[in-house]
């Protein structure tokens, strides 16, 4: 998709019919500029493209987010205008897009009667009861044909639940690197990949497997019927025993970035920064104590196995030790007997001088060759006792490392423990030096992170509970789906719908694994993108390591390891957005337009150069609001004129308050 053009009427400081602007880009220069002082008509010009895309939806987006009304758009001046000449008002944006080769125009209009309120304001009132939205195509032979306005048309070009991402301004960019925002980094993810097409199939098909579940306790007769009823009811026990777990994940996320906010508050005040950046240092240690735990019972369960072969180790030994004296004493003799027979053959001859001839038929060699046949036997058994000779020494060696490994482990688990218990202590004398601080405003941050890291406590008791419940919940559930099939034999159609069920509820399973594998490898990839384009950015960021956590965290660490996210410059941590952003756009593969409202407005200017070098790569068309000097300076305006298809300067009358639009490159 790439934007062509666009015409404005009567929205926010656009008075009358605006345009059209021209925004079609070539290959070599991808950008549109749009320069404009604070209050110019940026950030309304941005609002317009949004609602030309999305219409109603956007709509509620204003409302929800920003607590605007669309109507608050109408132009002040058409609104006087309209109510001195007893008229109504329309307002209207039109974009134009070209989409795998053809060409669009969607078209949102209200129309609104001006009315006077009691304190003399101007208020504008919807004639029609919705926004009316018009999408046609412009066909080569000149025709222009309508569309029937869909949200999977538009989904197919640019998803509305990915929109934030190709559509988004400085304040945005700027927040989105800061501690707890896991969820929304998540979300974004999950939706740029098409993830909840997999879940929405999933859940689909869990539902399916319930009908049929259904169904086939409704056929089903007798004892059949008694046990179709019990596995329905196991199985709506263990779906909400599900959804309870994904809403318990979703309330541990969110407890997560309200804790990192408010460590983040803490961290930034200069009574508590000492103390809240010890702390982090004392979490990473206690994060890394656990993993060693972890590992080390791991390898502790291994050997503890291997050792157990001690109780049988005397036996062993004794066994082994008989076989090296028969083996001393030759009574376990290698292989002679069978080797003189061969030398036999080869001589074609018998110690008693008798010669014979080495083919089938011959008496002394058919003789000969039954004893090879005996001796080979006992050769095999030679063998056999040589080997357990061998494999008893090597038993005794893996018992006795074993033990050795488990005493080493054991020691380093006791260190462990000892270490933890230390910097506990220490968190807790931390946590009531926190909260014995006199400001007030330390206080109640420090009460919020403890109420909350308690109903983290709480919640992560009851998930492991419904964990519990749920294994054996599958355990029963096979049973049953055991007894079903037994009986099921003899009522052919419940055995056939509870079949159904059951490939269903397969199906949905294997769809779950998928999701959470895939989830995984596009969390890999977009980190993977975001350290690429962070080196891009930012020139110095070789002292710091970026990553993208399993949590979904947007993670920044120090040569030594240290969290340095919150040491991060404004401009480095909005490099970081930009970068993660920039991201999600190649990891979605659906190459949108990126319309960025003031990307620059954070950024140290030290960094202006390798932002503006950078940006012109991002996309295949992009469309930039600036503002002068601040962000259109020197830099930016040498690094982005030689890539911008048209720049254009935003003016303000403040007698009449209206925006215009003029071409100056």
């Amino acid at each position: 998709m790439k934007f062509q053009k666009i015409e404005i009427e009567n929205f926010a400081s656009y008075y009358g019919k605006v345009g059209p602007i021209q925004m079609e880009t070539a290959p070599e220069k991808p950008l549109v500029v749009f320069i404009g002082r604070t209050g110019f008509g940026k950030t309304s010009f941005f609002d317009a493209i949004n609602w030309a895309l999305y219409g109603p939806e956007y709509e509620k987006d204003l409302e929800d987010k920003k607590g605007r009304n669309i109507l608050d758009y109408v132009n002040e001046s058409a609104l006087r205008e309209a109510a001195n000449q007893g008229q109504r008002v329309q307002m209207s944006v039109t974009l134009f897009f070209e989409h795998d080769g053809s060409e669009y125009y969607i078209t949102q209009t209200v129309l609104v009667k001006p009315v006077k309120e009691k304190r003399g304001n101007m208020k504008a009132e919807r004639i029609e009861r919705h926004t009316i939205t018009h999408l046609r195509e412009i066909k080569h032979s000149g025709d222009h044909e309508a569309i029937n306005y869909s949200k999977i048309f538009l989904d197919e070009i640019l998803p509305n639940n990915v929109k934030s991402y190709f559509l988004f301004d400085g304040d945005r960019i700027h927040n989105l690197a800061k501690p707890g925002n896991s969820q929304e980094i998540q979300d974004a993810i999950y939706r740029v990949v098409d993830l909840e097409i997999i879940r929405n199939a999933g859940e689909h098909l869990n539902e399916a497997a319930n009908e049929y579940s259904k169904k086939a306790a409704k056929t089903a007769t007798g004892e059949l019927a008694t046990i179709e009823e019990e596995h329905n009811n196991e199985l709506d026990f263990q779906n909400k025993l599900k959804a309870r777990l994904a809403e318990i994940k979703k309330e541990r996320q969110a407890i997560k970035d309200q804790v990192d906010r408010i460590e983040e508050k803490l961290i930034d005040l200069q009574e508590t920064k000492a103390l809240q950046e010890r702390k982090n240092h004392i979490n990473k240690d206690l994060q890394r104590i656990e993993g060693l735990q972890k590992e080390l019972k791991s390898r502790m369960r291994e050997n503890a196995a291997k050792a157990s072969l001690g109780l049988a180790l005397k036996p062993l030994q004794e066994l082994r030790n008989l076989l090296h004296e028969k083996r001393s004493k030759g009574e376990i003799p290698k292989h002679i007997r069978e080797i003189f027979f061969k030398d036999l053959f080869d001589m074609q001859q018998c110690i008693c001088g008798t010669t014979f001839q080495k083919k089938e038929g011959d008496p002394i060699y058919e003789n000969l060759k039954k004893l090879l046949e005996v001796e080979k036997t006992r050769s095999q058994e030679e063998d056999h006792l040589i080997d357990l000779y061998h494999q008893l020494n090597q038993t005794e060696a893996i018992i006795n490392e074993a033990k050795k490994q488990l005493e080493a482990d054991d020691d380093q688990i006791m260190d462990l423990e000892e270490e933890e218990k230390k910097y506990v202590l220490e968190r807790q004398e931390i946590d009531n030096q926190l909260s014995e601080l006199p400001a007030e405003d330390i206080n109640k941050l420090v009460n919020d992170r403890k109420k909350r890291e308690e109903k983290d406590k709480e919640i992560i008791a009851e998930s492991t509970s419904k964990q519990d419940q749920l294994v054996k919940s599958e355990e029963k559930l096979k049973e049953l789906d055991k007894q079903i099939k037994e009986l099921g034999k003899k009522q052919e159609e419940v055995g056939s719908l509870h079949l159904r069920s059951e490939l269903a509820k397969n199906a949905a399973q294997t769809l779950e694994a998928l999701y959470e594998k895939f989830a995984e490898e596009s969390r890999k990839s977009v980190e993977e993108l975001t350290i690429q384009e962070f080196k891009n950015f930012v020139l110095s960021s070789s002292g710091y390591k970026v990553g993208l956590s399993k949590d979904y965290e947007l993670e920044v660490l120090d040569s030594n390891d240290n969290r340095a996210l919150q040491r991060l410059s404004m401009g480095q941590s909005q490099c970081l957005s930009l970068a993660f952003i920039t991201a999600i756009s190649r990891v979605s593969e659906k190459y949108p337009p990126l319309v960025i409202d003031m990307p620059f407005s954070r950024l140290d200017h030290t960094i202006h150069d390798a932002v503006s070098k950078r940006l012109p790569k991002l996309s295949q068309q992009i469309i930039l609001f600036l503002i002068p000097e601040v962000e259109w300076n020197q830099t930016t305006k040498s690094n982005l004129t030689r890539y911008a298809s048209y720049i254009y300067e935003m003016h303000f009358d403040e007698n009449v308050r209206e925006s215009t639009i003029t071409r100056i490159s």
